[in-house]
């Protein structure tokens, strides 16, 4: 016979003595079939794929953190040359992290390549024009590339002499330059010595200066070079007998 039962307490109540009734075990006995394949291993109420995504996207800002915090470097020596003289460059690509691959190219065609801290290359060129060679590094650090690159400046030497007039013959300076200032120095002039100087037609001379305690400014003039593809300068004023030091200031036109 059904027996009825008055409910004597508030909902709030009956719900709080429900969440203390124990499950029984019978009734999680065939969880598992409910659990799809796709569940995290570590938290079964967690869909797999979502924390494999997660942890997948971690491990990539990660990735891209070690690889854009590392410093990459590509040095070359020499970075001028004569054109038309045969030269080898040694080329040097270096990072402070471990680098899965390093390239060493050349105007973007590869010619070396290797993984680690440092990869070192000598490439040998003869420069058949003034102009520069293009030289790059890539590195693959965690997945993430970092490039360098160097230039390699091929020039035209510059002339300098003494004399009344235009020197039948120039010393050839053996530095290749770039624009830049620099020193002659040994320069030896008699009474009424003018001085002398050829430089490529893609450079001008900028200032003349006469090295001492306080370098004094030499004014000078532009001439008619005697050397094709250059133009000529001569100082103003004669110079007087002694050795001396002069600075040039050389520019790019």
């Amino acid at each position: 016979m059904a027996q009825n039962f008055d409910l004597q307490q508030t909902g709030a109540q009956v719900q709080e003595r429900i969440n203390q009734v124990p499950i029984n075990e019978s009734d999680i006995s065939n969880i598992e079939v409910l659990i799809p394949d796709e569940a995290s291993e570590d938290n079964k109420l967690v869909d797999k794929a979502y924390v494999d995504a997660i942890d997948n996207n971690l491990q990539q800002q990660i990735d891209e953190i070690v690889g854009g915090d590392a410093t990459v470097s590509l040095a070359a020596s020499p970075t001028t040359i004569f054109v038309s003289q045969q030269y080898n460059i040694n080329l040097t690509a270096t990072t402070n992290k471990n680098a899965s691959s390093i390239k060493i190219k050349k105007a973007g065609t590869q010619i070396a390549t290797g993984s680690g801290t440092s990869l070192s290359h000598t490439d040998t060129v003869t420069a058949d024009a003034t102009g520069t060679i293009s030289y790059s590094a890539e590195f693959v650090i965690s997945g993430v590339t970092r490039t360098a690159s160097r230039n390699v400046t091929a020039v035209l030497p510059l002339y300098y002499g003494v004399g009344t007039s235009y020197p039948e013959e120039m010393a050839k300076d053996n530095t290749p330059r770039v624009a830049s200032s620099f020193n002659y120095s040994g320069i030896t002039t008699a009474d009424g010595d003018h001085l002398y100087f050829e430089v490529p037609n893609n450079m001008k001379l900028t200032s003349l200066e006469l090295v001492s305690t306080y370098n004094t400014p030499l004014s000078f003039e532009t001439i008619t070079s005697e050397r094709e593809g250059y133009k000529a300068y001569r100082n103003t004023e004669p110079r007087g007998a002694g050795t001396f030091t002069y600075r040039l200031t050389i520019a790019n036109n």
